[in-house]
């Protein structure tokens, strides 16, 4: 099995990580680092809202990278029908 990435997927990973660099919540990193198992107060605001809006962000971009795809496949009529939620 190769396991080795394609150009393409290369490109894909390096964009995810800059982009996970550049967006997600290093504010709370070093509180939520010392927690552990069961523990919850990391002292530096409530680390349930800061996963939640992360969750969000993250969900945002794929639906953005998602909507891209569909494009792009509608474009090159590799994408026949879509059929959401039926």
């Amino acid at each position: 099995m190769n396991f080795d990435d394609t150009p393409e997927e290369a490109a894909f990973r390096s964009k995810a990580r800059d982009w996970i660099s550049a967006n997600a919540p290093r504010e709370l990193h070093a509180g939520l680092s010392k927690l552990g198992f069961g523990q919850s107060d990391a002292g530096v605001g409530d680390p349930m809202q800061a996963a939640k809006q992360w969750q969000k962000k993250k969900q945002e971009i794929l639906m953005l990278y998602s909507l891209v795809l569909v494009h792009r496949l509608v474009k090159k009529k590799t994408l026949i029908q879509i059929n959401l939620f039926l």
